[in-house]
């Protein structure tokens, strides 16, 4: 019984998570003001010091190297409902997507991977990019993967993943 309701949570878990990156593409192919998680920025109400939140973005990185996956999406989820203006909230956000796709919830982690991209100066937006090229890939969606990876190399030009990129196509 365990089992079936196990294999139910993580059917809905992927059902979700290929809505949730359909529900982004057709947001963004309206070209409709945003309504993802960063709409109500400007009335961001900051909750934390800049040391508290790099302390506790330490341990919550920590957390994740060390295959603490639920303690540190735990955390990288409290970060940014906290202060999703802070440098390294779009991190955190990459880090979310990252749990995800170790877990391998591959339609998971590219929804939260293309929240990245949502961010205005995400430091992570490269590595987020060719993320979501590798989630299209592990989900059999290859004609949107190869999207994604000269999306990549087109907007990411000095990326790490330059050449993994190109690999792919």
């Amino acid at each position: 019984r365990t089992r079936y309701l196990d294999s139910v949570y993580f059917d809905l878990s992927e059902q979700y998570g290929v809505l949730a990156a359909e529900f982004f593409d057709l947001k963004n192919s309206l070209s409709a003001p945003s309504v993802g998680r960063e709409q109500n920025q400007k009335d961001n109400v900051i909750l934390i010091s800049d040391d508290d939140f790099r302390a506790r973005y330490i341990n919550a990185l920590a957390d994740y190297q060390n295959g603490n996956y639920d303690r540190s999406l735990k955390e990288f989820r409290v970060l940014i409902s906290l202060d999703r203006s802070h440098e390294l909230a779009d991190n955190c956000q990459y880090w979310v997507g990252e749990i995800y796709y170790a877990r391998r919830k591959f339609a998971d982690a590219l929804a939260e991977f293309r929240y990245v991209l949502e961010y205005s100066d995400a430091n992570k937006a490269d590595h987020a990019q060719f993320k979501i090229a590798l989630c299209y890939t592990n989900l059999g969606k290859t004609e949107k993967a190869v999207e994604a990876f000269n999306m990549h190399i087109k907007t990411y030009p000095d990326s790490d993943q330059f050449d993994a990129s190109k690999k792919y196509i």
